[in-house]
């Protein structure tokens, strides 16, 4: 009896252990979006959703008139893991790359990458 509990307790640490490595690698995933950059700095960015966004707005309003009108639609952009930020500007369409979109309000992420649409 005792055998088969410490059998039973070894391949359930054994199943554990593969399944957590499983949901590390999952959870590194790249992840994608698309949007409009509506401010850049050194650093940072502000990007709104592609399917949020409505590109009319990008020429008739201000930057804290669109900040306010999409507040809860933005994501912040982390920049300092860029080489190339400074092919980046304002009103640009791009695709980003990002591991994880930390939940806050508003919602931020480093971006390991991104292109032009």
């Amino acid at each position: 009896m005792y055998r088969v509990f410490i059998m039973l307790l070894i391949l359930l640490c054994i199943t554990l252990g593969c399944q957590n490595q499983h949901n590390k690698h999952f959870m590194e995933a790249k992840q994608t979006m698309v949007g409009y950059v509506i401010l850049k700095r050194e650093n940072q960015a502000i990007l709104i959703p592609n399917e949020k966004a409505d590109a009319k707005d990008f020429k008739n309003l201000s930057e804290k008139e669109i900040i306010e009108k999409y507040r809860s639609d933005i994501v912040l952009l982390g920049l300092s893991q860029l080489n190339n930020k400074d092919d980046l500007s304002k009103g640009q369409k791009i695709r980003i790359w990002y591991k994880k979109l930390n939940e806050s309000s508003p919602p931020k992420t480093n971006i390991s990458k991104f292109e032009s649409i």
